[in-house]
Order: C-alpha cells, then structure tokens, then sequence
C-alpha cells in the first residue's frame, strides 16, 4: 500500500491529455490554478474554454511546474546546429559579395555616366546632354532604392541569428532543419542576384568598350536598358528586397508564447522605425514642455522678488533652486525614457553601460533625491511663518513678505500634496478593484 501511494505521488514526466513528453519548450508542463493538475503548454493553447480538461474546474490562470521542470533532462543542442552556424558564415559571405556587385554596379554606371557627359561637352551637342543628364538622375534613384534593400539584408541576417539562438529553435531538430531549408534558399537566391550583378557589370564594361565611350543615341538607349532590365518582372527594391522575405517570416511550427520566452528577448524585439521613433521624440518633447511651464514659473517669481521677502529672505531663492531642479529632473528625464526605448541595456557594451550609469543614470537620482529634500526644506520655510506673514506693510521686516511670492510658495507646497492624495486614492481603488474582479 505504501508503495501505491509511492507511485502516485510521483510527478509524471509526460503530459496526461496528450501522452508527449514534457520539455522546457513548446511541452513545457504547467499547473492549472486552483485545481492543480499539470497539462503541457501546447495542450493548454488549445485548450477551447477555461475548463481543466480532467476535474472540469473553471481556471484562474497557469503557473510553471516547477517540480517537474526540475527533473526533466537538460536538453542537448543537435549537430545540425553547427551545420546552421557553417551556412550562416556562408550567408554572410555571398551577402557582402552581393552588397559588393551591387556597388561596384553603380559607382561604375555613375562614373561612366558623367565621364560621357564630360566629354559630350566639347561637341555642344545639347539634346544628348540633356538625356544623358536624365540617365544620371535614373542611375542615382535606382541606387537610392538599394539603401533599402542594404538595411532588409542587415535585419534579415540579424532576425535569422536571434531565431537560430531562441531555445525552442536551438534545441528542436525539426526547427533547425526548417531554418536550415529557408537559409540554403535564401544562400541561393543571394549567389543569384549577385552573379546577376556581376554580369550587368560586365555587360556595362563591354558597353563602353564597344562605343569607346563616344557618346551618341544608341549608346545611351543601350545604357538605358541596362537598368530598365532591373525592372522587367518587379520594382527593383522588390526584385532584391523579395529574397529576404523568408528570413524575416521563419517561424517554428510550436512557437512559444511570449510569456514563456526570456524576459530579455522581448525587450530586444522592441524596435522602431524613423518616423515612429520621430513621433515618440516630439510626444515626449511637448509633454516636457508642459512639464516644465510651473518650474520655469518658479524661477521668474522668485528672481522678480529676490529682495522682496525679509521673514525669510530664502524663500524667493528657495522658488529658484526648486524650479531649476525640477527642470533638470524632467530633461533628465524625457533623456532617459527616449534611451531606454530605443536602446536595451542589454544591446550597449560595458563602456557605454559605464557612461550611462554615471553621466545619466547617477545624475538623475541625485536630482530626484535634492528636489524631495529641498520640497521638505520648503516645507520648514513656509509653513510656520503662515500666521505671521503680512504683505501691506514693506517697513515691517519682521513679518513682511510679498504676496506673490509666499502665495505661490504656499500653494506650491499645497498642490504637490494634493496631487500625492489623489494619486494615492486612485491607487488604492484600482487595487480594490483588481481584488475584487479577482474573487
């Protein structure tokens, strides 16, 4: 009897609805909250209702099984993961020749192209000028487009090695032979379009050659096609940009959900294109301004009345030193949130990580920290000379101070705990209503 209880206690190490296998990826094993009982992560996504599919009981939410995660074997990389990291040094090469071909394309076309402008000057022969001018602008476009094509490839090549290194890919063999396919086409159609290049390049030499370099119609109806030719099947950006398009959608058959990915990865995955960042950069912009309107406020009132309060001549100097250091604090502020989204802690090497933690990271807490002191500095200023304070009489020095200034202090003081009150409030009602939807 002993020995039944024995076995019945011990955790299965695969999962009962499915009868695999738990892993540490897409079969990773997971308790139903209440009820307890383990299901593995790919049945749970299929899971139709919130129902544990043994007792029937509605669940709250899933939490890892950690005394079976404990137990299962560590996992081992499969050989083909090596064989990937040979294909990816491959990748890379006929990439960079491909990058290349394509210069060497156009800065030849370029230069040929002005080199027959230079010399159809000396035969004033001004309609072939003008088209040969036209040429020049097409070879410049054409060349602009590849900008874009250069940037895919450098995200393609990234977005396959970070797919490569997730450990539901690292570790799944049938995940890497899917990559391994999608890389060895995206090898072969890389080597194509660069041979492509090579040749066009070659064809521009003999083109020259051919004509040697005089300038005249069917040379430049024949450069011309050159480029046109790029466009026979599809926009040029496309017709290179289109390569890479499978890199940028590999994707496991068990993908894993965000939840069960390394915190890190997800905030690598954050990324911003120029106008979205452009947007976050103004949003964040304007909103300092509004920011900084009341401490700027500050500063003009007490250098206005610098002299202008003898109860306690610190109090103007106290509205200038607090308005100064609210404004430092919010420019450091709006700096380091628009660092932290665009650049993650963990993509800067150690000599930028050291910059940032002493040239921005250390400056903005010894702000924080001197303006929370000097609000309570503030506080013993201000609030025992409340009773005593008088703004008619100037001659009176012992109680004189002007009512702007002590005011606008007084009130300073008073809005700051009021907006502390309110955000206290609020948060104690969103908690008391996230305990209460919870029951």
């Amino acid at each position: 009897m002993t020995s039944d209880l024995t076995i019945k206690s011990e955790p299965k190490f695969e999962c009962e609805l499915c009868i695999e296998n738990y892993n540490n990826f897409d079969r990773k094993p997971f308790s139903l909250v209440p009820c307890g009982h383990a299901i593995c992560f790919s049945c749970f996504n299929s899971l139709q209702k919130p129902n544990c599919p043994f007792c029937r009981t509605k669940y709250e939410s899933k939490i890892p099984n950690w005394e079976i995660i404990k137990r299962l074997p560590k996992p081992t990389i499969p050989i083909i993961y090596y064989q990937i990291e040979i294909k990816m040094n491959s990748l890379n090469s006929v990439t960079a020749e491909l990058n290349t071909n394509i210069d060497l394309f156009f800065s030849n076309a370029k230069n040929k192209a002005q080199m027959t402008i230079t010399d159809n000057s000396n035969e004033n022969n001004e309609d072939l000028n003008e088209k040969l001018k036209t040429l020049l602008k097409l070879i410049d476009h054409k060349h602009q487009q590849t900008i874009e094509v250069h940037e895919n490839l450098r995200k393609t090549l990234d977005n396959l090695k970070k797919k490569i290194d997730l450990d539901e890919n690292k570790y799944s063999n049938e995940n890497l032979k899917l990559i391994k396919n999608d890389i060895e086409i995206v090898i072969a159609k890389t080597m194509e379009k660069s041979n492509f290049f090579s040749q066009k390049k070659t064809q521009l030499e003999q083109l020259f050659k051919e004509y040697n370099s005089k300038p005249n119609e069917e040379l430049i109806r024949k450069f011309e096609n050159l480029f046109f030719d790029l466009d026979s099947t599809n926009s040029f950006n496309q017709h290179i940009a289109s390569l890479f398009s499978i890199g940028n959608s590999i994707s496991p058959n068990n993908q894993i959900a965000s939840d069960n990915l390394p915190a890190e990865d997800n905030l690598d995955a954050l990324t911003f294109s120029s106008r979205q960042k452009l947007t976050v950069v103004t949003i964040i912009f304007f909103t300092l301004i509004i920011f900084i309107i009341y401490p700027l406020a500050m500063i003009v009132i007490g250098a206005l009345h610098l002299g202008e309060c003898p109860i306690n001549f610190l109090i103007p100097i106290w509205l200038i030193v607090g308005g100064s250091s609210n404004i430092l604090g919010d420019v450091l502020t709006a700096v380091l949130i628009s660092y932290l989204l665009f650049r993650t802690f963990r993509q800067r090497s150690f000599g930028e990580k050291l910059l940032f933690v002493f040239f921005l990271l250390l400056p903005f807490f010894m702000v924080q920290v001197f303006t929370i002191a000097w609000f309570f500095t503030g506080n013993a200023w201000i609030y025992p000379i409340y009773n005593q304070v008088q703004s008619e009489n100037k001659l009176n020095s012992s109680t004189y101070c002007n009512q702007t200034v002590f005011n606008f202090s007084f009130w300073t003081l008073n809005i700051v705990y009021i907006l502390f009150a309110i955000m206290l409030i609020i948060g104690n009602l969103v908690c008391c209503c996230i305990c209460f939807l919870k029951k």
